[in-house]
């Protein structure tokens, strides 16, 4: 039985930065990586495909790594997709800005392999345990709404009678069932 590779996007203007993103990854052991140095290609690929958790550049041309954010932000928030921006720049306020747009978390450059791996590790078990509370209340829906019609369907054709010392005594008015003659 094989087992489910969460789905990493690595988006940075600089080649470096992404060569040592997914050898950093794969070593790890998260192989499912693609790294976008194109944030415009990038936002459309978000977009298009399903991911687990984007590692984002801060500083970018064309389109900065808020810009990036806002781009994709409406995609990340429903569906629990974590960003994590990673950046040189590693004042408060850039932090506050971007925490504020909407990234989980921060890695500073260059990246250090074991804030890396405690970083990703856990934003992705939280977006699993996220995925697999939303599973669990379809499935409650669904039952509820079987449920629901159950009960519609039966409505006027259970009665119950409470008699005092005998507790509750249920009848079922069932409609006759059809029989032809020769």
């Amino acid at each position: 039985m094989k087992t489910y590779q969460p789905r990493i996007l690595a988006i940075d203007d600089e080649q470096d930065n992404l060569l040592l993103i997914r050898q950093a990854l794969r070593q790890i052991g998260y192989s499912a990586c693609e790294t976008m140095a194109d944030p415009v290609q990038a936002v459309a690929r978000f977009h298009a495909e399903t991911f687990d958790l984007v590692l984002l550049d801060y500083n970018m041309p064309v389109m900065s790594g808020l810009d990036v954010l806002s781009a994709i932000a409406e995609k990340s928030r429903g569906e629990q997709i974590p960003v994590v921006m990673v950046t040189a720049q590693g004042d408060r306020d850039a932090r506050l800005l971007t925490l504020n747009a909407g990234t989980k978390d921060f890695l500073a450059k260059p990246l250090d392999l074991a804030e890396l791996t405690l970083r990703v590790h856990n934003l992705l078990e939280t977006r699993a345990l996220h995925c697999e509370l939303r599973q669990q209340n379809q499935h409650l829906e669904e039952k509820v709404s079987l449920s629901k019609s159950l009960i519609e369907r039966m409505d006027g054709q259970i009665g119950v009678i409470s008699q005092p010392g005998e507790g509750s005594k249920f009848w079922f008015d069932l409609p006759a069932a059809k029989t032809e003659t020769c």
